[in-house]
């Protein structure tokens, strides 16, 4: 019998490999689904995490300690304790202490907490130094503005109504190396300071832990759940937003988790159809061999197995084939999936062969086979109809994709080559008939025989449902495709991201400016995080709309309305004219007005570079004449930024040469608009009149106000507000009315709704109130 076999398999060696590659793909493709499924929710959850904020990865912890005793012990013991109810990896972790207080400054007073914290001085850029001994204390910028302090300047401390104020000494001002770190999601403006400072102001301060969870915490959003409620049982208070970050990604892996069980499903069904039809094609031809062993008085289970075998041995083999793949890429775990394939195709080839194998020898020995019973098909043809009808239906009712409606695609197409089949049959009828009478006899023959054969249209629902199929994974893989790079670009930003260590602006956009003069491809990019953790991007507007997918709302040359142009000049000296004015007809100075000469100050931008350049003037007392100041790094070019009035009360400014050559002429000095104070929640502390040729400046004094103090008087050069592009709800207005917004930690600056698109007619744009 094994000879038979063999030898049958030998003589019809087309359809045993078509057997063979059917078993194998079906095998192979089912046997790699859990490993594949495994690979995609992993990269998946790999993205998700790669987009997430830190501070959706973040823990932060915090508890009541006593410091009066080994202070520095008690807080080894917290981190200790927090750290191991934590029990996750982390990829970083601060700890430290803090004290609510108010930070005071003669007249001034700004509620601030003086805080301590690990690695500080290793995230943050100190213009000073880093806080070593005890009183010692940075501030951020806008906080000594507010404060009216500058480096190395005396502070004070309370911590409490009652409590005595502590001396501090500004050590230096701070910001962010890296504002989008995790290391500052979760540390706000504060008066930083060393351990044993925070100590002596509070014998009972908050203690601090604060870590980043490693990407393998996600896998498994239990673990995180379970390591929070450890934190509170210590007890601690608890806060972080990982637990939304688990959720999403468990959401993801159940998406793609189910497409790919999906398609496995398909791949399973219509894999075992196309072995069933297959094998039942292969029925066909064994009707000899089953005519000639029938003569021979073989038993019927004799005749099964030597016909069956046929197509057996070859889907065996090409089961352990896929097996064997499936083995090398996930291990032995995979074998009870091939082992269920192969007897799905040992069973198709069984029912393939077993009616024949009943036929009667006369039956057997005719060339076309009888026609199958019409119920059975007609059967299987409804049913196949019915759920592609429900599957449509699901479709148009709902959204959501699930049940049948998951099977629309398949389940219409095959439909339509069931209708197509039907019609087949009737119309290769009519052909051959009308061939025959025509007198073309092959050609009639040829669709006479394919009318007899009435299992040839059974091919097309397969063929049209594994076409479709096959289309529509082509077409996802292509809107998937689309899909990553638009979130990518809106998400990330361009193409390529090149991030840079902090710098001035002025050389990060000379340098992208230089390397794509076009403006097509690169955009010079500064990213911070504005009140609340929301991002803000400053961009080279111009460029927005070809580097990336700018929305189509954005009008992106409204974020650049036209200005008047900088105040630049080339030289080494300059020369202002200036006079000191008569006390008359001078606004009010105050209780303490200030005496001695008028010292004004100038601030100069390099414009290759971006440093900063000051020029200091000292005006002759009574008529107007030349008061110099040398610039030698002007030499290159300069940018003015704003004149300060630093000494006296009052002067006039007229003109001012470079090297002899006209820089502002006396019609600029006198054009009010060409000048303004400080912008935004601010006191000012100085005073402009132009008239006659001439800008008069004068010192006002600040009052009882506690807003930043600025005495400086700025050139007009760029859009006052500022224009900006919001997503999502606009910003709330300031007390003026005017909304704000807070730049890279920096002082609030007025800022307007930019409108969102191009070629409509609009309204000016308001701000809620």
């Amino acid at each position: 019998m094994i000879a038979l076999i063999w030898s049958a398999i030998a003589a019809r060696r087309l359809v045993s490999t078509g057997m063979f590659l059917l078993a194998a793909l079906l095998s192979t493709g089912l046997s790699l689904v859990p490993w594949y499924a495994e690979r995609a929710t992993g990269t998946a959850a790999a993205a998700r995490i790669a987009a997430a904020p830190p501070v959706d990865r973040t823990v932060s912890a915090d508890g009541t300690v006593a410091v009066d005793l080994a202070g520095e012990t008690v807080m080894q013991t917290f981190a200790a304790s927090a750290r191991r109810a934590l029990a996750l990896p982390v990829d970083g972790q601060a700890v430290g202490v803090e004290l609510a207080g108010t930070v005071v400054a003669g007249e001034r007073q700004l509620p601030m907490p003086l805080r301590y914290r690990e690695g500080l001085c290793a995230n943050a850029v100190i213009d000073g130094h880093c806080p070593q001994a005890t009183g010692d204390v940075i501030l951020s910028a806008q906080s000594a503005e507010r404060l009216g302090v500058h480096v190395g300047d005396r502070i004070e401390v309370t911590v409490g109504p009652a409590s005595a104020r502590r001396p501090l000494r500004l050590a230096g001002t701070y910001h962010p190396a890296d504002p989008l770190s995790w290391y500052w999601t979760t540390a706000g403006d504060a008066a930083w300071t060393t351990f044993d400072t925070v100590a002596a102001a509070g014998a009972t301060v908050r203690a601090t832990f604060d870590a980043m969870l490693s990407p393998q915490v996600f896998a498994h959003g239990g673990d995180l759940t379970a390591a929070v409620d450890r934190m509170r049982r210590v007890p601690l208070q608890v806060s972080t937003t990982g637990g939304a970050l688990a959720a999403r990604i468990a959401a993801d892996r159940q998406v793609v988790a189910r497409g790919v069980w999906l398609a496995a499903a398909q791949l399973a069904v219509i894999g075992w159809i196309a072995m069933a039809v297959a094998a039942r094609y292969a029925a066909e031809e064994h009707r000899s061999d089953l005519a000639r062993l029938a003569l021979r008085g073989a038993r019927r289970w004799r005749l099964l197995v030597a016909t069956s075998g046929q197509t057996a041995v070859p889907i065996a083999a090409g089961t352990a084939a896929g097996a064997l793949i499936g083995m090398l890429a996930d291990g032995p775990e995979r074998l009870p999936v091939a082992g269920g394939v192969l007897v799905a195709g040992l069973a198709a080839a069984v029912l393939a062969d077993w009616r024949t194998t009943g036929l009667p020898v006369e039956r057997l020995l005719h060339a076309a086979a009888a026609r199958p019973p019409r119920l059975g098909s007609a059967v299987v043809e409804v049913c196949v109809l019915g759920v592609a009808a429900a599957s449509i239906y699901q479709t148009l009712a709902t959204s959501s994709p699930f049940g049948v409606q998951l099977l629309a695609p398949g389940m219409l197409a095959a439909s339509a080559a069931i209708l197509a089949g039907r019609l087949l049959v009737p119309a290769a009828t009519a052909a051959g008939r009308s061939a025959l009478v025509n007198g073309r006899v092959a050609a009639g023959f040829g669709a006479l025989l394919l009318a007899r054969r009435s299992s040839a249209y059974r091919m097309l629902p397969l063929l049209a449902a594994a076409g479709c199929l096959l289309v529509l994974a082509g077409q996802h893989w292509a809107e998937a495709g689309d899909a990553r790079h638009h979130r990518s670009a809106v998400e990330v930003g361009g193409q390529r991201v090149l991030t840079v260590a902090s710098g001035d602006r002025v050389r990060l956009l000379n340098a992208v400016r230089a390397a794509d003069p076009g403006g097509r491809q690169a955009m010079a990019v500064v990213a911070g995080s504005g009140p609340g953790g929301v991002p803000v991007l400053a961009v080279d507007s111009p460029r927005l709309p070809y580097v990336l997918a700018a929305p189509a709302s954005l009008d992106t040359r409204r974020l650049r309305p036209p200005a008047p142009p900088p105040i630049t000049f080339s030289g080494t000296s300059l020369t202002l004219m200036a006079s000191v004015p008569a006390a008359d007809d001078l606004p009010g100075a105050g209780a303490d007005p200030p005496t001695g000469p008028p010292v004004l100050l100038a601030t100069l931008v390099v414009a290759a570079t971006g440093a900063p350049v000051t020029a200091r003037f000292t005006p002759v007392d009574g008529d107007r004449g030349p008061a110099g100041a040398s610039v030698p790094d002007c030499r290159s070019g300069c940018r003015l930024v704003s004149f300060e009035l630093l000494g006296g009360r009052a002067v006039e400014l007229r003109q001012l040469d470079a090297d002899g050559k006209t820089v502002i002429t006396p019609a600029v000095f006198a054009d009010a608009g060409r000048w303004r104070t400080g912008a935004g929640n601010i006191a000012a502390t100085i005073s402009m009149r132009s008239y006659d040729g001439r800008l008069a400046l004068a010192a006002v004094p600040a009052g009882l106000s506690k807003l930043p103090v600025d005495g400086r008087l700025y050139v007009v050069d760029a859009p006052v507000p500022l224009p900006a592009a919001v997503a999502g709800p606009l910003p709330a207005p300031d007390a003026r009315g005017t909304g704000t917004i807070d730049p890279f930690g920096s002082r609030a600056v007025p800022a307007r709704c930019a409108p969102r698109a191009a070629g409509r007619r609009w309204s000016r744009p308001r701000w809620p109130r």
